[in-house]
């Protein structure tokens, strides 16, 4: 049976995704688009998209959040890893179960505002190396430096960055990451 795709996957057009494009400026680009994630806009949303993506995660995965480390591939600045990070963490206090643990990854890695962000969370690490998502390394090799997470399973996240990757790059983002994680948001 034929099904007709009602929205097809949208792939957008960066400048600053281009290899041409300044490193600074690069950096930038992403430290504007970490406020988008951050704030909320009065009226039409009652909550930043990070602190609801924190209760999504928490909602949808229940006891199991915390399970996984969280590696967030294609981090660019941050993003609102450290928000998620910080309302996740929170919720999990609160019903005194275990702190979960981020890693910040991206192809071009932003370390310097990973560091800042590092340094105000023993929960958020990063890889300060390039890491292609379509090639991503072992499960063992990811985990190797993230401190106190024995046996747990690799869960990706792509906070509004899945858009950058066209319909082949796609595809092989998946398929990385049906042979190297335990889940995929």
């Amino acid at each position: 049976m034929d099904q007709k795709v009602w929205l097809p996957r949208k792939h957008y057009f960066e400048v600053n995704d281009q290899s041409w494009f300044p490193q600074t400026l690069r950096e930038k680009v992403q430290d504007y688009l970490t406020l988008g994630w951050v704030n909320r806009l009065p009226i039409i949303q009652s909550t930043s998209p990070a602190a609801l993506v924190s209760r999504v995660l928490s909602t949808v995965l229940g006891p199991r959040v915390s399970d996984y480390v969280y590696f967030d591939f294609a981090s660019g600045a941050g993003g609102p890893t450290p928000y998620i990070e910080q309302h996740l963490n929170k919720e999990l206090h609160e019903e005194g179960k275990e702190d979960v643990k981020f890693v910040l990854t991206d192809i071009s890695p932003h370390v310097s505002a990973w560091d800042a962000i590092a340094k105000k969370s023993k929960n958020i690490s990063y890889i300060g190396q390039s890491v292609d998502a379509t090639n991503a390394p072992s499960a063992e090799t990811l985990l190797r430096d993230v401190p106190g997470v024995e046996d747990k399973k690799i869960m990706r996240l792509f906070s509004l960055a899945f858009h950058h990757f066209d319909d082949d790059l796609a595809a092989k983002v998946l398929e990385n990451t049906i042979e190297t994680s335990d889940g995929f948001w």
